[in-house]
């Protein structure tokens, strides 16, 4: 008796069947070995971005004293509330955020001393080149130094940002207002 050959039908769905159970095991494994070291990335990134809105020095030693978080700036896209401190001085107040601007995926950190804005950072962002990512770098010297109240990042119909420039003006000016509830309390 001769063997059947097995139809094409069959053995070409088998065979890639194979190949994508391959493709995704090995896609799953460079993703658990990756995730931890971008994690740490991150993580390193916000630090270095803590102290650079502040205008630290990069060797200066800092203590991350979590803050609640209310809902409404949770709801905003508030993710963290840290009171920065050096030996137990207070230096400023930082709030980490993710937003949707024109795209989503906007993290960001804002930062406050005393009465005033004291900078922004973008640690991640999906705005497009040439238009929002460009006002993301402008960010930071526009708000830095101006008093919390004062009109910030004004009139982005001009410049075609408008998007990215009104999310981004409602979660500042809502930290600000958060941070400056937390210094009358």
């Amino acid at each position: 008796m001769s063997k059947k050959k097995l139809n094409n039908f069959i053995l070409l769905p088998l065979f890639l069947g194979v190949v994508t159970l391959v493709a995704a095991g090995a896609l799953t494994g460079v993703h658990l070995l990756t995730k931890p070291k971008i994690e740490e990335n991150v993580k390193q990134k916000q630090l270095a971005g803590y102290k650079q809105i502040l205008d630290l020095e990069p060797s200066d030693v800092i203590d991350l004293k979590e803050k609640v978080v209310s809902s409404e700036l949770s709801n905003i896209g508030v993710t963290n509330k840290y009171s920065i401190t050096i030996e137990e001085v207070e230096v400023g107040v930082v709030y980490d955020a993710e937003i949707t601007g024109y795209n989503s995926g906007l993290i960001f950190q804002v930062g406050f001393k005393g009465t005033k804005y004291a900078g922004f950072n973008v640690i991640s962002s999906n705005e497009t080149p040439g238009f929002g990512a460009d006002y993301l770098e402008t960010v930071h010297e526009q708000i830095k130094g101006v008093e919390i109240g004062n009109p910030i990042l004004q009139d982005p119909s001009k410049t075609g940002k408008t998007l990215t420039a009104n999310a981004l003006r409602k979660a500042l000016e809502a930290c600000a207002e958060d941070y400056l509830e937390g210094r009358a309390g």
